[in-house]
């Protein structure tokens, strides 16, 4: 979503990377915001893990049309003790994972990984 300022140029809403402010709607209470490397997207972190390493990051879609399938979409991914969450659910390392792209997991399917998040 965007707005115009009074000079009439586009003025993003919410997060940098996140102008309609949707991953909001995803942060656990108590849990910090901040802005992700690059100004590209939002990460979101549990403030109880002190080097920083439980943490969602959203990222919106790449709008150059030569991007990796996985950026084709605003998608997230979830670390946490090391691991991140697949797309297909699973818990993986990954320093060893052969798909880098399996860890960018659309926006729509949030509520439907959810239990598998481990956000508390």
């Amino acid at each position: 979503m965007k707005s115009l300022n009074k000079q009439g140029t586009p003025k993003q809403l919410g997060p940098i990377g996140d102008p309609a402010g949707k991953s909001m709607l995803y942060k656990p209470e108590g849990w910090i915001t901040k802005v992700a490397k690059k100004n590209k997207g939002t990460k979101i972190i549990n403030p109880n893990v002190k080097d920083g390493s439980d943490y969602i990051r959203f990222s919106p879609k790449n709008p150059d049309a030569r991007a990796p399938v996985g950026q084709q979409y605003n998608y997230f991914e979830r670390y946490k003790n090391g691991k991140v969450l697949t797309k297909d659910g699973q818990w993986v390392n990954p320093a060893t994972h052969p798909n880098k792209q399996d860890f960018h997991i659309p926006q729509d399917m949030f509520e439907e990984l959810k239990p598998l998040l481990e956000l508390d």
